[in-house]
């Protein structure tokens, strides 16, 4: 049993980006780290927004996991948009809500969604040199109990 877990977390390494890998890209990085988006979770582009929040990527990274972090509270069913702007390239998203976009060094993007879940989902930002942190929580709370 420990053999197959070892072999299979080292097939899994070698698929994974390097953290000096010169040649990923932001859109490879977003194709890597991304997850089917739920149908719940898609909105129309003249969806009504009920929150609208702005977000930097710092320049630095943190030195320590949620050293940067905000908490933002949101009610489930609410349409999130998070609009991100990068001095670094890389790719955005909320784990399980958004997708997972490209952002190129000095631009933004933004993610749209509805929150279609409670509970606490990060947004988080994976660098093209192999950094992974996350940005802001979004806690979003049931406002049906």
């Amino acid at each position: 049993m420990a053999v197959a877990v070892l072999l299979a977390a080292v097939a899994i390494l070698e698929r994974s980006p390097s953290r000096i890998s010169p040649q990923l890209t932001a859109s490879i990085v977003a194709e890597q780290f991304c997850l089917p988006l739920p149908s719940e979770a898609k909105v129309p582009n003249d969806a009504a927004i009920n929150n609208a929040i702005s977000v930097e990527v710092p320049a630095v990274p943190p030195r320590f996991e949620n050293e940067a972090s905000r908490v933002i509270l949101v009610k489930k069913g609410d349409v999130v948009r998070l609009d991100v702007q990068s001095p670094v390239e890389g790719a955005v998203g909320v784990h399980g809500l958004s997708e997972i976009a490209p952002i190129l060094s000095g631009s933004a993007t933004s993610l749209t969604f509805r929150a279609i879940y409670a509970g606490r989902f990060p947004l988080h930002f994976h660098g093209v040199d192999g950094s992974h942190f996350e940005l802001v929580a979004l806690h979003i709370i049931d406002g049906t109990k």
